[in-house]
């Protein structure tokens, strides 16, 4: 749930990056593999393997505090507070609203954190 959060905000990124497995791993990887993998592949195992992982995204504080300033609107714009239920059902309007609801306090929370975070690291600057 804060992942996305994260990477909507442009505070982290998905990185791809190619590792080459340790001879370690290699003999682990072959001793899961039942023997009828082994003989279709020969006995040969791939030595790099394709990894994809979450970076915090390196952005200067002058620049997230401009984005926060663009992005300053209602925090209802995000969340469609004023949105039409009309075509849903009573159940789903309902549901709707509690959700739109707990969205708009999420987005205060988060804010507040991202105040609390830039205010900690001018003050640990100074």
């Amino acid at each position: 749930m804060v992942l996305p959060a994260l990477v909507r905000s442009k505070l982290a990124e998905k990185v791809h990056i190619k590792r080459s497995l340790s001879a370690e791993e290699m003999e682990h990887s072959l001793k899961s593999m039942s023997k009828a993998v082994r003989r279709a592949r020969g006995g040969q195992l791939s030595s790099t393997v394709d990894n994809w992982l979450w970076k915090t995204a390196e952005e200067s504080p002058q620049a997230a505090v401009t984005e926060e300033n663009e992005n300053s609107g209602k925090s209802g714009d995000k969340v469609r507070v004023d949105g039409d239920r009309d075509h849903l059902n009573r159940r789903r309007a309902r549901v709707r609203e509690e959700k739109v609801e707990r969205e708009g306090k999420w987005a205060q929370k988060l804010q507040r954190a991202k105040e609390e975070g830039n205010a900690t690291s001018v003050s640990q600057s100074t």
